[in-house]
């Protein structure tokens, strides 16, 4: 027995400790030497002296036990069960009953009280009900918790799949109009001002910091593999424009093509796989035993500005608009492949007047 008791004892210290609990009886004595006890266990122990008193405290503050006698003046503690069964069926009541008040037995039942006990009341009985009642009320409010944070786990991961499905939707977009607009670039006509302005317009303004956070994919593998890129092709640069070959030319090209086919992966720069394609295909048509110390510059400069933007996008992530570098790299390429071509050789005294980054 003492075991019970000590069982119960630690099971409402553990349970009843953030709980609070209304405590409604109008003999002095009795409520005294029950608050006492309750005072121990519980977070906040509330008295009421009569059924309307209990009622009142009911309507103005949540209570997790409400513990009532029967009999006392202006309201009774079955009138009051009652009533606060209608307005809320979940609150746990406990009812202190007098052998001699067996007929509230049936009706209490009938309201759905959720324990009895005989007064008058011992102190093992109290612990023992009100540890059940407590760990009850805990067990169901850890699963309301829980409850609760699948639910807003669920709601988020909804919100997270709708926002994926529009971000998906807008690339799908974007890939499919730019598709047509590579499309058209590649036609014989030159590029004019117009189209270049055209293209420019072509995207929204987006800063790189929220293009990386909000990007549906990891671009990390992207980023490495440009970087890996990037810095061979500063090499081969350098090392065309201090002693230009037809073999370092082709080793450009081709690295100019790898980065265009890993910048082919991203749709939102597809303006740009188009241009670094267009300049891999200008350094396959260079021709070394020619003089081509005129463009070395524009050359230097192309390359370093890719390197500029990529470090942008990728790294710092500073770039206010991850599309800056569209227009100007196109316009470049262009004016490189004229050089290659020879289309502007008849106007060479103009050199001086090609501004460069």
């Amino acid at each position: 027995m003492v075991k019970d008791l000590k069982y119960f004892t630690l099971l409402l210290k553990e349970h009843a400790a953030s709980l609070s609990v209304l405590y409604v009886e109008d003999d002095a004595d009795v409520r005294a030497g029950i608050e006492a006890i309750l005072s121990k266990f519980f977070k906040s122990v509330t008295i009421a002296e009569d059924g309307q008193e209990g009622l009142n405290a009911f309507k103005s503050e949540k209570f997790d036990i409400i513990l009532t006698d029967i009999s006392m003046p202006n309201m009774n503690g079955v009138e009051m069960s009652t009533q606060i069964k209608e307005e809320n069926y979940e609150q746990p009541i406990i009812v202190l009953s007098a052998h001699n008040e067996g007929e509230y037995l049936i009706d209490l039942i009938n309201v759905g009280i959720d324990a009895f006990l005989l007064k008058p009341i011992q102190t093992e009985a109290l612990v023992k009900t009100m540890g059940k009642i407590c760990r009850t009320i805990s067990d169901r409010n850890m699963l309301e918790q829980y409850q609760d944070k699948v639910e807003d786990s669920f709601i988020e991961l909804m919100a997270q799949r709708d926002e994926l499905q529009k971000r998906l939707n807008a690339q799908l977009d974007s890939e499919n109009k730019n598709i047509v607009l590579v499309e058209a670039y590649k036609e014989e006509a030159p590029l004019t001002e117009e189209k270049l302005e055209f293209l420019a317009k072509e995207f929204e303004v987006v800063t790189a910091e929220d293009f990386i956070n909000n990007y549906p994919t990891d671009l990390d593998i992207y980023a490495d593999r440009l970087l890996n890129i990037g810095e061979s092709v500063d090499l081969l640069v350098n090392t065309f424009i201090n002693h230009p070959t037809q073999e370092s030319a082709s080793e450009l090209a081709s690295h100019f093509q790898q980065y265009a086919e890993v910048l082919s992966n991203i749709p939102e720069f597809i303006n740009l796989t188009y241009a670094i394609t267009q300049l891999s295909e200008v350094f396959s048509k260079i021709d070394t035993s020619q003089d081509i110390s005129a463009y070395f510059d524009l050359i230097l400069a192309i390359s370093q500005e890719l390197e500029k933007w990529r470090e942008s996008i990728f790294e710092s992530q500073s770039a206010t608009n991850i599309h800056y570098l569209d227009s100007s790299l196109i316009s470049d390429c262009v004016m490189l492949e004229s050089f290659v071509i020879g289309s502007d050789s008849s106007d060479e005294a103009c050199d001086d007047d090609i501004e460069f980054f």
